[in-house]
């Protein structure tokens, strides 16, 4: 069902996001994760979130 799933995201936007093949579909997922987890962090840091808290949220062990 994954594999089915990024098949149809790339055919779906593969001109717009350059999307050639299966691996750069996974990377564009990856990228938007970590652009995901940037936004979390900077919004932590804004609201003076204490690092521990954030990476309890993120489920991240420190």
């Amino acid at each position: 069902m994954s594999y089915t799933f990024l098949e149809l995201f790339r055919i779906t936007n593969k001109k717009s996001l350059k999307l050639e093949t299966l691996g750069d579909t996974i990377g564009y997922f990856r990228k938007q994760y970590l652009v995901c987890i940037a936004k979390f962090a900077y919004v932590c840091a804004e609201q003076g979130i204490k690092l521990d808290t954030m990476l309890t949220k993120l489920r991240i062990a420190a």
